[in-house]
């Protein structure tokens, strides 16, 4: 099963930008790419930010199968879709970026959004990932046959 997700990007001077991602949305996979991506373009301003983020999510694709070529990870929306669990935002203000972020079901959670420094955000997406963590090595410890080669998330 997926769990699927928006990301929102914008700036004052852009039309906001939607990014849909049908696999992995949750935070301690989405997040943690919103983090990386957002640290990246967060030495630029303005336009320049806005192309780095946009730039970061596109060039991205999902490994190559067999018989399959790479399909992207994110795809260009024109708004929220109507079936997302997860909901990120990524706004470029004059004193820097700002990423809001909001959990539940359906196209409403972009009004829902709370909203972190990068700082913040990257230690909530932190908790989420120790979390996981423990999780996962609870499932290897029970169930060592399915579970052997999964792999922890790192910390940011």
């Amino acid at each position: 099963m997926s769990t699927r997700c928006n990301i929102k990007i914008t700036s004052p001077d852009r039309t906001p930008l939607y990014l849909y991602r049908h696999w992995n949305g949750y935070l301690a996979k989405t997040g943690a790419n919103v983090v990386e991506v957002a640290n990246r373009a967060n030495k630029w301003h303005g336009f320049g930010a806005w192309c780095n983020i946009v730039n970061g999510f596109l060039s991205q694709f999902y490994e190559r199968e067999p018989n399959h070529k790479p399909s992207p990870v994110y795809e260009v929306t024109d708004a929220a879709h109507g079936d997302i669990e997860c909901f990120y935002w990524i706004e470029i203000v004059s004193a820097g970026i700002t990423i809001h972020h909001a959990t539940g079901y359906g196209p409403e959670l972009e009004a829902e959004t709370k909203a972190y420094t990068l700082d913040q955000f990257t230690a909530f997406v932190n908790e989420a990932r120790a979390h996981a963590n423990t999780r996962i090595e609870e499932l290897k410890r029970v169930s060592p046959d399915y579970y052997a080669d999964a792999e922890l998330y790192p910390m940011l």
